[in-house]
């Protein structure tokens, strides 16, 4: 009656929600919980019902799904209750079942949350583990063990009680099979068959990491997408890929390699689907890619990634599949045709390296479970009589979807707007103003004319008074109008002469007129006024840019007009403009570049130089005085047919690094070939890539280096010679055409690619 109880209120809990709340937390985060729980064993358990406790810790992918581990360990609740001296607890244990066992239970699962954003969310999960049983026999006295796989399946709610505290009250169905020499089996009990227990528990969930909620404004979004990827909404991604299977020892199956590729979706930056095909090489431990339809896999996988795409990123994945064998072809390492086709379950990890945000390489790792090897998987009772597979896998992700808004270009837009609606509403306000006073100057004016027809002249003095205050206060209340719209941060503008007039004057005030080098303790510490420093500090802090403004001029941040000192500080200002205008006349021979570091201590400045890439693009680099040796500047991906003494289709990618600044590259290169004689290569090449102006959209290049080659089993290392051009600016990037002699002509390949510019 109890375990029904129990059972419904969890059902009233699941069907009630709707209250707005604070939100799960959102991104990536870290969860721990505590927990307490009671098990209502099966009635063909020789056990008491236990109590227990336990903690589970794991992962969080936005606000809907979660991976967690957990561990939970049953208690004696009754025994520990009857050896209280209080009289009441006493009473309670009466009631409560004896437990002559202690259970132990280490697992996972997967925890799905309905939806996001009310105080009550209802949950789904799905998971299992290890289960340990320790227990007193006592037909045979002593102390046993045994080992049990589990599986389990609930439902729940989350009440949320704070951004990151949840309580949670679960209901849970915990299965397995049964052996039939178990000594917990009660007398008379059948001995075959999945036994279904049930659960009950609440926990209470820490969340940490992630992010409260999702930003509002326009500005906030653009940031986060260009740091989430780069891309906005849904992305779909195409992967070619190789694969390799290591079937375990008892397979029948050979270890065998797969060459395919999977097609699939990014629903937002951390959660994806794939779909995926791999078809048998014919050698099946070998390199050789040349496939057949003995063996093929047809599957799809979940992926959560544990940050966003911002670097080297790994990756957990869950997913199944369908292992279409030929049964009537395919020859096992038996040298048998026993292979059969069926379902599999994968579930592993994988790392992600992104070299263009629309290019990533990837490699994973997945444990495999297929029927062929499990026939008897329904009745599986420990884990050694699992019998798991490892899957490799590798290959290059190319994504495609909607570019993220460049956020400089959002934050400008909205910067004009801001200007713009502040703007209109100081007009309006102005106006508004304006049409008041002159209501009333109007009247005043009436009244002026009534009191001059009277021959009042106390009216007449009173009235004029009156107005010419009007007159005052409405030119003060339009000026502060307009004030305010331009309360944004302006520039005040010095030419050059303007700026090293005013660098003189202060040299000449802080170390007399043949002053040659001054620093920060003696301007800080001379007798200058606060907004002569504030103007020397910021101009020299921009003066090292200065010869690539136009036309050269410093820029320097604007004071506001907030009070009377700032008001005395602008007339301060002015009068050192005026000042620094007459130093200027009388001293334009004055070119002392080298002070603002002197007086700063302020490191080299940037080098600007428009230099030309060896892949043909002409760029604007901003270098420091130390510069790498080498700079990424694109990955070429080419395909093309090799020719000689064996004919393949070639498949490569050739990355390629800058050295220096010069026309020179660096550009490794590896390929596959395809095709009766497959084969594979890996070289290392310096390409040097020709100026021929603006002309004709070509960027000529020619490359020499050294590779190895195996080709039908021929291994060779020679040289490589490579001729070639880029057509630029295609869809943008670059499209190549090029002729590659390896080994002295013992190889040759035609291959067009393409180059995703960085």
């Amino acid at each position: 009656m109890g375990k029904k109880k129990t059972l419904a209120l969890c059902a009233a809990i699941l069907l009630s929600f709707g209250v707005k709340a604070n939100a799960q937390v959102k991104d990536v985060s870290f969860t721990a919980s505590p927990v307490l729980g009671y098990t209502w064993w099966h009635n063909n358990l020789n056990m008491g019902d236990t109590p227990y406790y336990g903690v589970r810790a794991g992962i969080g992918l936005g606000p809907l799904i979660e991976f967690r581990a957990l561990y939970e360990r049953s208690y004696n609740l009754k025994g520990k209750l009857k050896g209280s001296s209080w009289g009441a607890l006493q009473s309670i244990a009466d009631k409560l079942e004896d437990a002559k066992i202690h259970i132990d239970r280490l697992g996972g699962e997967v925890k799905l949350n309905l939806w996001d954003g009310t105080a009550l969310t209802p949950y789904l999960t799905a998971g299992g583990g290890l289960m340990n049983f320790k227990y007193d026999y006592p037909v045979a006295p002593g102390k046993y063990k045994e080992e049990q796989l589990y599986g389990s399946i609930g439902a729940g709610a989350k009440i949320n009680l704070a951004r990151r505290i949840a309580l949670t009250l679960e209901g849970r169905n915990i299965f397995f099979n049964v052996d039939k020499n178990n000594h917990y089996l009660a007398a008379g009990a059948s001995k075959n068959g999945r036994l279904h227990n049930w659960a009950a528990q609440a926990s209470l969930d820490f969340y940490f990491g992630g992010t409260s909620e999702y930003p509002k404004d326009a500005v906030s979004r653009a940031y986060r997408d260009a740091f989430a990827g780069g891309y906005r909404g849904m992305k779909f991604s195409l992967e070619p890929g190789v694969a390799y299977i290591n079937f375990n020892d008892k397979s029948i199956f050979r270890n065998q390699w797969f060459v395919g590729g999977s097609l699939g979706v990014d629903l937002n930056p951390l959660i994806g689907v794939r779909g995926y095909y791999y078809r048998a090489a014919q050698s099946p431990r070998t390199r050789k890619l040349k496939t057949s339809d003995h063996m093929q896999l047809f599957g799809g996988k979940f992926i959560g990634r544990l940050n966003f795409p911002q670097g080297v990123t790994p990756y957990i994945s869950m997913g199944a599949g369908y292992m279409l064998v030929d049964k009537d072809n395919y020859v096992d390492k038996f040298g048998t045709r026993l292979g059969r086709s069926g379902l599999y379950a994968t579930a592993g990890a994988g790392i992600d390296m992104p070299l263009h945000r629309s290019v990533a390489a990837y490699v994973a790792v997945d444990a495999m479970l297929n029927r062929q090897d499990n026939p008897n998987i329904k009745r599986i009772l420990e884990p050694s009589q699992v019998n798991l597979s490892m899957m490799y896998q590798a290959g290059i992700r190319f994504h495609f979807g909607s570019p993220s808004p460049n956020p400089r270009d959002v934050y400008r837009n909205y910067i004009t707007s801001a200007r713009g609606a502040a703007r209109e509403a100081n007009m309006s306000e102005i106006n508004k103003l304006r049409a008041e006073y002159e209501s009333r100057i109007a009247k005043l004016n009436r009244e002026l004319e009534e009191a001059a027809r009277n021959h009042d002249a106390e009216k007449v003095s009173r009235i004029i008074e009156e107005k010419n205050a009007l007159d005052n206060i409405k030119s003060i209340k339009s000026e502060e109008i307009i004030r305010t719209e331009y309360a944004y941060p302006k520039d005040i503008v010095l030419t050059t002469s303007q700026f090293e007039s005013l660098v003189r004057r202060v040299v000449s005030e802080v170390k007399g007129a043949n002053a040659q080098t001054i620093t920060n303790a003696n301007v800080m510490g001379s007798s200058l006024t606060d907004l002569d420093k504030i103007l020397l500090i910021n101009a020299l802090s921009q003066a090292k840019y200065r010869q690539h403004l136009a036309p050269q001029q410093i820029v320097m941040p604007a004071v506001k007009k907030d009070d009377s000192k700032t008001e005395q500080l602008l007339e301060r200002m002015e009068e050192l403009v005026r000042r620094v205008d007459r130093l200027d006349r009388s001293n334009r021979d004055l070119r002392d570049v080298t002070l603002q570091s002197q007086v700063l201590n302020a490191p080299v400045a940037p080098i600007i130089q428009e230099v030309r890439t060896p892949s043909g693009d002409d760029v604007v680099l901003v270098t420091s005085a130390r510069e790498p040796v080498l700079r990424f500047r694109g990955l070429t991906l080419f395909t093309g047919p090799s020719f000689g003494d064996h004919t393949t289709w070639n498949l490569g990618l050739r990355p390629i690094f800058q050295i220096g600044r010069s026309d020179f590259a660096f550009a490794p290169e590896t390929f596959i070939g395809l095709g009766s004689n497959d084969g594979f290569g890996l070289s290392a090449n310096v390409l040097y890539g020709f100026r021929i102006g603006k002309i004709l959209p070509l960027k000529p290049y020619v490359g020499v280096g050294l590779g190895y080659t195996d080709i039908n089993s021929t291994v060779r290392f020679g040289t490589n010679v490579i001729v070639g051009t880029y057509f630029t600016d295609i869809l943008g990037g670059k499209l190549s055409v090029d002729y590659s002699i390896r080994n002295a002509f013992k190889n040759n390949q035609i291959s067009v690619g393409y180059t995703f510019n960085f």
